[in-house]
């Protein structure tokens, strides 16, 4: 049977990598100490001990080595290749289900998706196809358990990483909808995120959402009084008139994010510039929209 008919998934790809590379280290050392000792057992007079033993250790040696090379012409692939691709999918694994928890509310994004995923966790050729299906088919209620768990036992910074590359993958074309905000929200909950963490990263990317009726973007209202010209310059900001209504001022608010937001993979190259024009952005969405509350 073809190899390729065995293998579904990331996990089948890694333990078939696993199976079929043996340890040249290892295994170089027990067959360089075995041709030795059957060098001195020889030289010893021993010649039949030599005997038996030399055929042994070949007889292990042999069909594992054929095994990898057979798995090696099989995915087209030399061993330091696939050496690698092991170790990047040792990497990824432990996070694909709560990161196709995100993926499936968007499969058109699938491959842009991919591309961001590649970039990450330096996804080898061979093993894209094998990651591209665990994005589309899922995975059982207890995996997603289990990655959760292997995700609360890393530090920190490793949390705050992986929630950030979630956020992204959500963000590729037009923002977060609900459906995603929620299951963002709750991942952030399973991983015991404070509320100074949970604060940070609505504030950050909700301006991204797609859906206003529960924003949850910090209110930032104030009792100062603003000319007609200084709101006049806010306003333009968001390429407003005055007189706009609430919900133009938040449409209007999130298509800027999109073009701006410093996250987003498209403004890699221009991240400080964006940076300040989200706070320009901000402050002008929340001066509006508290004009726009005064006036209603």
């Amino acid at each position: 049977m073809n190899m390729h008919n065995k293998i579904k998934s990331i996990e089948d790809y890694k333990n078939a990598l696993e199976e079929s590379l043996f340890d040249d280290t290892t295994m170089g050392r027990i067959l360089s100490f075995c041709i030795l000792i059957g060098i001195f057992l020889i030289i010893s007079h021993f010649t039949i001990l030599a005997i038996i033993v030399i055929p042994i250790v070949l007889y292990f040696y042999i069909p594992k080595k054929r095994k990898e090379d057979n798995f090696l012409n099989e995915v087209n692939m030399s061993k330091e290749d696939a050496q690698d691709c092991y170790r990047s999918l040792l990497d990824i694994e432990p996070y694909m289900p709560v990161i196709q928890s995100i993926c499936k509310f968007n499969q058109e994004e699938t491959d842009n998706q991919m591309k961001a995923l590649k970039k990450w966790y330096d996804i080898d050729f061979n093993a894209v196809k094998y990651v591209k299906h665990d994005l589309i088919t899922g995975y059982r209620e207890n995996k997603w358990e289990t990655s959760i768990a292997y995700i609360k036992s890393q530090d920190i910074s490793e949390q705050k990483k992986l929630v950030d590359r979630l956020f992204l993958l959500s963000t590729l074309e037009d923002g977060i909808h609900n459906d995603e905000w929620q299951m963002l929200m709750q991942i952030m909950y399973a991983l015991n995120f404070n509320k100074h963490y949970l604060a940070y990263y609505k504030d950050r990317y909700g301006s991204l959402r797609t859906e206003f009726e529960d924003y949850e973007r910090e209110e930032k209202t104030t009792t100062i009084e603003y000319s007609s010209s200084n709101l006049k310059e806010y306003y333009a900001i968001l390429g407003l008139e005055e007189g706009a209504s609430i919900e133009e001022v938040k449409r209007a608010y999130h298509e800027l994010a999109l073009q701006h937001h410093p996250d987003l993979p498209k403004n890699a190259d221009r991240v400080k510039e964006c940076e300040e024009m989200m706070v320009k952005i901000n402050k002008a969405y929340d001066i509006v929209k508290d004009n726009c509350s005064r006036t209603s």
